[in-house]
């Protein structure tokens, strides 16, 4: 259009030269977009944990400023599917199983034996009841192990939590001022640039 102009003597080439200027500024904004598009997606493979070279498409159409989900849910969701923060619970709860175990062989192996035996030609039958003393030896070393390693692990799930929480609250907060740009821009500039092609 400014072409156009300039050659049907209505404009000056430095309005030309603004368009191309303009032009290639556009032209650079969507190439760095497409760069933050692939950066995002392989973000959310690593999220969703799926090779990052697997297609990621999404279901519908978001309108856009309108929001899809609150961040209360977005985070409840979150916390039910990151696989690092379900692989983290699980081992929580192997820890748990472990100072259970340790604590249940701290207790006495009570048992008992009955056997049966040829002694200078006759049978003798023998019993016996084994009750160990766990005076000295009630496994505490295990135990104090498996305790140190079970609040590791749950500080670990109390760390991977506090990271998919900060990882929701940074997108929301991305998607609102998305959301923002693109009714400011939908409002102010769309129309702007609607009446002066018109």
């Amino acid at each position: 259009a400014a072409r156009r102009r300039l050659e049907a003597g209505e404009a000056a080439p430095l309005e030309l030269n603004t368009a191309r200027v303009r032009r290639a500024e556009a032209a650079r904004q969507v190439t760095a977009a497409r760069a933050d598009w692939r950066e995002s997606l392989t973000a959310l493979a690593e999220s969703l944990g799926i090779p990052p070279t697997e297609s990621i498409e999404p279901r519908t159409e978001i309108a856009l400023g309108a929001p899809f989900e609150s961040e209360p849910d977005l985070l409840s969701r979150a916390l039910g599917l990151r696989p690092d923060l379900i692989a983290a619970k699980r081992e929580v709860d192997a820890a748990r199983a472990a100072v259970e175990l340790a604590d249940a062989e701290a207790a006495p192996d009570l048992g008992i034996g009955i056997s049966a035996a040829r002694d200078q030609g006759q049978d003798v039958l023998l019993a016996g009841i084994r009750i160990p003393l766990p005076l000295v030896d009630r496994n505490q070393g295990e135990r104090e192990q498996s305790r140190a390693t079970l609040a590791r692990r749950e500080a670990e799930l109390a760390q991977a939590r506090l990271a998919v929480e900060a990882d929701v609250y940074q997108a929301w907060q991305a998607y609102q001022a998305a959301a923002e740009a693109s009714r400011i821009y939908d409002a102010e500039t769309l129309g702007a640039l609607t009446e002066s092609l018109e």
